[in-house]
């Protein structure tokens, strides 16, 4: 555990000693501020600058998103929490080999995005920007919040036919 991670386990715990509404107050909020920005990897730099890379506007936040190939037959890949876009670069070759174009995006407060905060509403509202722009995704391969965010946003009326998630939850119905 990071010493940012002990000292906010530490207030949180003495802040339920006093209040149980304050302590989840407070937690509710660091849930929603992923921190510390994550930087692009070494190894995700060459790949990532063949990109085509735009900012889109999501309820006020730049969420920059990277595109290769302008094909038809889209896959989107949505990053979790805490992450970027880039950490799952590893599926862009063999995607790009089988003739699939490939988006991905830095969440709100996330990656090279802008924002403080994010939750799974903005997930969902990015992805259905995405969604609009590009036409329906043949696949959508996502992990962590991306895959929640991503069923939220298959609830919320964006279409794709298959859905391939990575330690996501089945549902985000709570």
């Amino acid at each position: 555990m990071t010493l940012a991670e002990r000292v906010a386990s530490t207030a949180l715990n003495s802040a339920s000693l006093v209040s149980g509404r304050l302590a989840a107050s407070a937690a509710h909020a660091l849930f929603h501020m992923p921190l510390p920005r994550s930087a692009m990897r070494a190894s995700e730099r060459e790949l990532f600058d063949r990109a085509h890379t735009e900012p889109i506007e999501v309820d006020g936040a730049s969420v920059m998103t990277c595109r290769w190939d302008e094909g038809t037959r889209p896959v989107l890949l949505a990053h979790g929490r805490q992450s970027r876009g880039s950490r799952l670069s590893s599926f862009v070759p063999a995607l790009l080999d089988r003739g699939r174009s490939v988006i991905t995006f830095d969440a709100p407060a996330h990656g090279d995005s802008t924002g403080r905060s994010t939750t799974v509403l903005d997930y969902r509202t990015a992805i259905t920007a995405l969604h609009q722009r590009y036409g329906t995704f043949k696949a959508v391969v996502a992990h962590s919040l991306g895959a929640l965010g991503s069923f939220f946003a298959l609830e919320h009326g964006v279409t794709v036919p298959k859905v391939v998630t990575i330690s996501g939850s089945a549902t985000s119905t709570c």
